[in-house]
């Protein structure tokens, strides 16, 4: 669900598109991996704004923003992407990216250092009018509306969107609606300058936790019953996408405070009943078992009891 999520997420931001370092090498960033074969990755040394319409400071502060990230080769539109949601994100709703000019100022076959030159039409400044929810029946729309933190007349940030739809998937998940989907959608008043957003809403079914089943060899009598019992004050209770009550199952059946409820329960998502239902294996099960995003995303390992 994360993944459709963050999907719709990139979605809107291209529909809404319609400073400096010396360093004597390419600079090799913590996570970097490279292998044969792959196309090399591009480093921003400097980013060069034409017509920017920003003061030198906030150019600046863009550029930062651009070079924090790493890029590949062919794909340096990812640049002038990032650049569009910075004005976005300024309230240049319409802003008009042209395409990068890249200068290569050394590199190997892994690794470029690169200056980038961008030419800006940032086109006007766009301010919120409203934000409208369709389809909504678990949360009130000003419930929904206090999860996005902007005002009517704010300047329309897009980043802000994002963290209200953010917020408004976990306050959904929180109730067991996990496979919740918002979809934004844009009215824009040109003459005005002002844009109304509508979010269409998807809120799936409410999902509780199902069946526990524990496999493998107990390590002394009675534990594979001991952790059913404890399992029965969780059974057909709503589910949470953050884990919480599998935390507490932890908690109450004296796991040890190392154990992750990512790495002891396999989940299987049914559909049809809306359930979540568990499985936990005492002996360590086989390796590249597949989990629910609700789990976190560790190898499963073994529950001593």
């Amino acid at each position: 669900m994360q993944k459709v999520f963050l999907i719709i997420c990139m979605v809107f931001l291209c529909f809404c598109a319609l400073a400096q370092a010396d360093p004597a090498a390419c600079p090799v960033r913590d996570g970097d991996q490279w292998s044969p074969g792959l196309t090399p990755k591009a480093f921003v040394r400097k980013l060069i704004l034409r017509n920017p319409g920003f003061s030198l400071a906030a150019q600046q502060r863009i550029a930062l923003e651009i070079k924090s990230h790493t890029y590949w080769c062919d794909n340096f539109d990812e640049i002038a992407e990032r650049v569009r949601q910075a004005y976005q994100e300024r309230g240049y709703f319409k802003a008009l990216i042209g395409s990068p000019m890249v200068r290569v100022i050394q590199g190997d076959t892994r690794r470029k250092l690169i200056d980038v030159t961008i030419s800006v039409d940032k086109g006007q400044l766009y301010r919120l009018k409203d934000i409208s929810f369709t389809r909504i029946t678990v949360f009130p729309e000003a419930e929904l509306r206090r999860q996005f933190p902007m005002s009517a007349g704010d300047i329309f940030n897009t980043g802000k969107i994002h963290i209200g739809l953010e917020n408004t998937r976990k306050l959904y998940g929180a109730r067991g609606y996990i496979d919740f989907t918002p979809v934004p959608d844009t009215k824009i008043d040109d003459d005005a300058n002002l844009v109304s957003l509508i979010i269409d809403v998807d809120e799936g079914p409410q999902f509780h936790y199902g069946k526990l089943t524990v496999d493998g060899e107990e390590s002394k009598p009675g534990a594979r019953a001991t952790l059913l019992k404890a399992w029965q004050a969780y059974e057909g209770k709503p589910c949470n996408d953050d884990g919480l009550a599998l935390k507490d199952f932890l908690r109450d059946i004296h796991a040890a405070p190392s154990v992750k409820f990512g790495e002891v329960f396999r989940v299987f998502h049914d559909e049809k009943s809306a359930l979540l239902n568990f499985q936990i294996t005492l002996a360590k099960p086989p390796e590249g078992l597949l989990v629910h995003p609700i789990a976190a995303r560790a190898q499963p390992s073994a529950i001593h009891h």
